[in-house]
């Protein structure tokens, strides 16, 4: 189900990678056709082009020109590439902070982006050390 606040490409690509982890659709079969997408989600061919370009890019689809869309994805294998975007603030507590912790969330969320947080606390040393477990 489509929520008002994404876009339509990101609900299609949640619906999907949601039904592959779930076992829906199972390792090499074939998704549903482009138009078949478009007429489910009511969306144009583009917006389910990129829907399906994101499940590629995380290796949960592989696409193959004139035969369609095939799940690469094994329920017992861990997924090829986890996107992660580092966040590193003084004190979130105070107002601003914590508002732009949640923006941050937010469209990283949208982007398929997960976020880790750290709290560097105002220290030099500490926002350095912060810096180096998230490259880790």
């Amino acid at each position: 189900m489509r929520l008002k606040s994404i876009p339509i490409y990101q609900s299609v690509f949640n619906d999907i990678y949601k039904d592959v982890l779930a076992g829906t659709y199972k390792e090499g079969e074939l998704l549903p056709s482009e138009n078949d997408l478009c007429v489910k989600y009511a969306a144009s061919r583009i917006t389910v082009q990129r829907a399906l370009h994101m499940l590629v890019e995380r290796g949960f689809v592989r696409r193959a020109q004139g035969r369609g869309s095939f799940v690469s994805y094994k329920k017992d294998r861990i997924a090829v590439k986890q996107r992660l975007l580092g966040v590193i603030i003084g004190d979130p507590s105070i107002s601003f902070g914590l508002r732009l912790l949640k923006a941050v969330e937010k469209y990283a969320r949208l982007e398929g982006y997960s976020i880790v947080y750290k709290n560097q606390e105002y220290d030099p040393a500490l926002e350095s050390q912060c810096i180096r477990e998230l490259i880790a």
